[in-house]
Protein backbone atom coordinates (compact mmCIF):
# COMPACT_ATOMS: atom_id res chain seq x y z
CA UNK A 1 0.00 0.00 0.00
CA UNK A 2 1.61 3.34 -1.11
CA UNK A 3 0.29 6.54 0.44
CA UNK A 4 -1.12 8.77 -2.27
CA UNK A 5 -2.39 12.26 -1.26
CA UNK A 6 -3.09 14.16 1.94
CA UNK A 7 -5.34 16.55 2.93
CA UNK A 8 -4.69 18.37 5.76
CA UNK A 9 -7.11 21.05 7.83
CA UNK A 10 -7.32 23.67 10.06
CA UNK A 11 -3.29 22.68 11.25
CA UNK A 12 -1.24 25.85 12.07
CA UNK A 13 -0.95 27.93 8.56
CA UNK A 14 -2.44 25.60 6.71
CA UNK A 15 -6.55 25.93 6.68
CA UNK A 16 -7.09 23.50 3.82
CA UNK A 17 -4.27 21.90 1.32
CA UNK A 18 -4.30 18.40 -0.56
CA UNK A 19 -0.78 17.02 -1.61
CA UNK A 20 -0.38 15.09 -3.80
CA UNK A 21 2.73 12.52 -3.14
CA UNK A 22 5.33 10.14 -5.53
CA UNK A 23 7.99 7.83 -4.63
CA UNK A 24 10.35 10.77 -3.73
CA UNK A 25 8.95 14.42 -2.63
CA UNK A 26 10.76 17.57 -2.04
CA UNK A 27 9.27 20.54 0.08
CA UNK A 28 10.50 23.71 -1.58
CA UNK A 29 9.03 27.06 -0.63
CA UNK A 30 10.28 30.34 0.92
CA UNK A 31 10.89 31.29 4.67
CA UNK A 32 7.44 30.99 6.19
CA UNK A 33 5.70 28.98 4.03
CA UNK A 34 4.52 26.23 5.64
CA UNK A 35 6.85 23.36 4.81
CA UNK A 36 7.72 22.76 8.14
CA UNK A 37 4.13 22.93 9.09
CA UNK A 38 3.77 19.60 6.69
CA UNK A 39 5.97 17.62 8.50
CA UNK A 40 4.46 19.05 11.95
CA UNK A 41 1.23 17.48 10.83
CA UNK A 42 2.44 14.28 10.51
CA UNK A 43 4.31 14.34 13.53
CA UNK A 44 0.91 15.74 15.63
CA UNK A 45 -1.32 12.33 13.51
CA UNK A 46 1.49 9.89 15.03
CA UNK A 47 1.79 11.44 18.41
CA UNK A 48 -2.43 10.88 18.36
CA UNK A 49 -3.33 7.65 17.08
CA UNK A 50 0.31 5.99 18.98
CA UNK A 51 -0.51 7.97 22.35
CA UNK A 52 -1.69 6.21 25.41
CA UNK A 53 -1.32 9.05 27.94
CA UNK A 54 -3.92 10.02 29.93
CA UNK A 55 -5.00 12.92 29.65
CA UNK A 56 -4.92 12.45 26.01
CA UNK A 57 -2.18 15.10 24.46
CA UNK A 58 -0.43 14.94 21.57
CA UNK A 59 -0.50 18.94 21.59
CA UNK A 60 2.16 19.22 24.59
CA UNK A 61 5.20 19.74 22.52
CA UNK A 62 3.35 22.71 21.06
CA UNK A 63 1.86 23.87 24.39
CA UNK A 64 -1.12 23.17 23.86
CA UNK A 65 -3.79 22.58 20.87
CA UNK A 66 -4.43 26.27 20.67
CA UNK A 67 -0.99 26.62 19.05
CA UNK A 68 -2.01 24.34 16.36
CA UNK A 69 -5.13 24.84 15.49
CA UNK A 70 -5.34 27.06 12.15
CA UNK A 71 -5.61 31.06 13.47
CA UNK A 72 -5.73 29.93 16.97
CA UNK A 73 -9.32 28.77 16.95
CA UNK A 74 -9.92 26.23 19.44
CA UNK A 75 -13.44 25.68 18.30
CA UNK A 76 -11.74 24.10 14.71
CA UNK A 77 -11.23 20.74 14.27
CA UNK A 78 -7.99 19.33 13.03
CA UNK A 79 -8.78 17.03 10.12
CA UNK A 80 -6.19 14.49 7.97
CA UNK A 81 -6.99 12.80 5.09
CA UNK A 82 -4.95 9.74 4.18
CA UNK A 83 -5.19 8.60 0.08
CA UNK A 84 -3.38 5.16 -0.28
CA UNK A 85 -3.22 2.89 -3.42
CA UNK A 86 -2.60 -0.88 -3.75
CA UNK A 87 0.77 -1.53 -5.72
CA UNK A 88 0.04 -3.99 -8.22
CA UNK A 89 0.15 -7.52 -7.00
CA UNK A 90 2.70 -9.92 -8.05
CA UNK A 91 1.13 -13.26 -7.30
CA UNK A 92 4.06 -15.35 -8.09
CA UNK A 93 2.81 -17.88 -10.73
CA UNK A 94 -0.22 -17.67 -13.40
CA UNK A 95 -3.98 -17.47 -12.38
CA UNK A 96 -6.36 -18.05 -14.77
CA UNK A 97 -7.42 -14.66 -16.47
CA UNK A 98 -10.77 -14.09 -14.86
CA UNK A 99 -9.74 -14.37 -11.52
CA UNK A 100 -6.76 -11.84 -12.10
CA UNK A 101 -9.21 -9.62 -13.69
CA UNK A 102 -11.45 -10.07 -10.76
CA UNK A 103 -8.60 -9.59 -8.08
CA UNK A 104 -7.16 -6.55 -10.10
CA UNK A 105 -10.52 -4.60 -9.83
CA UNK A 106 -10.79 -5.18 -6.42
CA UNK A 107 -7.08 -4.18 -5.80
CA UNK A 108 -7.61 -0.80 -7.26
CA UNK A 109 -9.79 0.75 -5.12
CA UNK A 110 -8.26 3.46 -2.68
CA UNK A 111 -8.18 3.27 0.76
CA UNK A 112 -9.10 6.55 2.71
CA UNK A 113 -8.23 6.98 6.54
CA UNK A 114 -9.48 10.42 7.70
CA UNK A 115 -9.01 11.52 11.41
CA UNK A 116 -10.06 14.41 13.29
CA UNK A 117 -9.02 15.91 16.21
CA UNK A 118 -10.70 18.16 18.69
CA UNK A 119 -12.95 19.13 21.31
CA UNK A 120 -15.56 16.70 23.00
CA UNK A 121 -18.65 18.39 24.63
CA UNK A 122 -17.08 18.73 27.72
CA UNK A 123 -14.09 20.69 26.45
CA UNK A 124 -11.47 17.72 26.62
CA UNK A 125 -9.27 17.80 23.40
CA UNK A 126 -9.45 14.14 21.72
CA UNK A 127 -9.82 11.68 18.23
CA UNK A 128 -13.31 12.84 17.52
CA UNK A 129 -13.55 10.77 14.55
CA UNK A 130 -11.30 7.95 13.21
CA UNK A 131 -13.01 6.11 9.48
CA UNK A 132 -11.62 3.74 7.52
CA UNK A 133 -13.03 4.13 4.10
CA UNK A 134 -12.66 1.74 0.77
CA UNK A 135 -15.19 3.50 -2.10
CA UNK A 136 -18.43 1.60 -2.93
CA UNK A 137 -16.99 -1.55 -0.49
CA UNK A 138 -16.62 -0.89 3.25
CA UNK A 139 -16.67 2.10 5.84
CA UNK A 140 -15.36 1.37 9.41
CA UNK A 141 -15.82 4.12 12.00
CA UNK A 142 -14.69 4.44 15.67
CA UNK A 143 -17.41 5.59 17.48
CA UNK A 144 -15.56 8.21 20.17
CA UNK A 145 -18.92 7.87 23.15
CA UNK A 146 -20.05 4.26 22.92
CA UNK A 147 -15.77 3.20 22.03
CA UNK A 148 -16.73 0.80 19.45
CA UNK A 149 -16.12 0.21 15.67
CA UNK A 150 -18.98 0.62 13.25
CA UNK A 151 -18.68 -1.00 9.78
CA UNK A 152 -20.98 -0.60 6.91
CA UNK A 153 -20.73 -2.68 3.90
CA UNK A 154 -22.20 -2.72 0.00
CA UNK A 155 -23.56 -5.71 0.35
CA UNK A 156 -24.05 -6.03 -3.87
CA UNK A 157 -20.02 -5.54 -4.12
CA UNK A 158 -19.27 -8.01 -1.26
CA UNK A 159 -21.42 -11.05 -3.42
CA UNK A 160 -20.78 -9.87 -6.80
CA UNK A 161 -16.92 -9.64 -6.28
CA UNK A 162 -15.83 -9.87 -3.42
CA UNK A 163 -17.26 -13.60 -2.61
CA UNK A 164 -16.22 -15.03 -6.11
CA UNK A 165 -12.86 -14.16 -5.85
CA UNK A 166 -12.89 -15.80 -2.79
CA UNK A 167 -14.28 -18.91 -3.99
CA UNK A 168 -12.22 -18.76 -6.75
CA UNK A 169 -8.68 -18.10 -4.86
CA UNK A 170 -9.69 -20.89 -2.52
CA UNK A 171 -10.96 -23.44 -5.75
CA UNK A 172 -7.31 -22.51 -7.73
CA UNK A 173 -5.54 -22.75 -3.92
CA UNK A 174 -6.89 -26.09 -3.58
CA UNK A 175 -6.18 -26.96 -6.83
CA UNK A 176 -2.95 -25.99 -7.14
CA UNK A 177 -2.25 -27.69 -3.76
CA UNK A 178 -3.85 -30.86 -5.54
CA UNK A 179 -1.30 -30.85 -7.81
CA UNK A 180 2.00 -30.52 -5.60
CA UNK A 181 0.51 -33.89 -3.84
CA UNK A 182 0.97 -35.99 -6.87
Amino acid sequence: MKLLKVRIENFKSIRDQTIELDNLNVLLGVNSSGKTNILEFFKLIKLAITSNSIPFNPFAPWWGYQNVVWNKDPLLNIKGTFYFGFDRIDFGRKLPDNLLRTIEKLSNNEVIYKITLGQNQIGEYQILEEKITVPNMIVMKSDVMSQEILYYYNEDYFNNYVKPVIKDLLDEIGRASCRERL
